[in-house]
């Protein structure tokens, strides 16, 4: 049902996948799974903000944190933090708080880019998101370009080290950043090409 929402969130079909993740989440709490209950909640956070409800997309955040004390105690697996520090910001973003989407979107990158991790293709992946998120406040022309070439480096290196070492579970995620990205770029068929690649692996 997750992934289903996901990919649902990713094509505009927004109610839709609102109510896969509702469905998700109900599972979770049933089966008392809380990494996934956290994982589905992360995901209402990024559905709820593009349906424009803020308060509610903010509030599934901070259920998500608490879920990660819980889930501190109960094991090492976590969300991680530059993952919730990037739904916030793109949450902000939208919202118009341009300064907290700011402050949000920088404290993920930090977060992202001090991982000791052999993933490397994840750190790319999340520095890339950040600087989108960042690339779309409103600001200066010259700044925004700069920023998507960067984000544009990012994603590019996280394409290359997944495809040398044949990492197929990892392209639907480079392929919807790819997605994200040439939204950005005004480049929509572009953009749904990507989204429905992905959707098809």
């Amino acid at each position: 049902q997750l992934n289903l929402s996901i990919e649902q969130m990713n094509l505009g079909k927004l109610n839709e996948a609102k109510k896969n993740c509702r469905i998700s989440i109900e599972k979770a709490k049933e089966e008392n799974d809380t990494l996934n209950e956290a994982k589905a909640r992360l995901q209402m956070s990024e559905i709820l903000s593009y349906l424009g409800d803020f308060i509610n997309a903010s509030k599934e955040l901070v259920l998500v944190e608490n879920l990660n004390t819980i889930l501190k105690i109960k094991s090492n697996l976590i969300i991680a933090g530059d993952s919730i520090f990037i739904k916030r910001a793109n949450n902000l973003s939208l919202a118009k708080k341009t300064g907290l989407a700011e402050r949000a979107a920088r404290k993920a990158m930090k977060l992202a880019d001090s991982q000791e991790s052999e993933d490397w293709s994840r750190v790319e992946l999340r520095l890339g998101l950040c600087r989108a998120i960042l690339s779309n406040l409103p600001n200066d022309m010259t700044r925004r370009d700069k920023m998507l070439r960067d984000v544009e480096v990012n994603i590019s290196k996280a394409t290359r080290s997944c495809r040398s070492i044949n990492w197929v579970e990892k392209e639907p995620d480079i392929l919807l950043v790819w997605s994200k990205f040439y939204f950005l770029k005004d480049n929509i068929n572009q953009g749904r090409n990507f989204a429905n690649e992905a959707l098809y692996i």
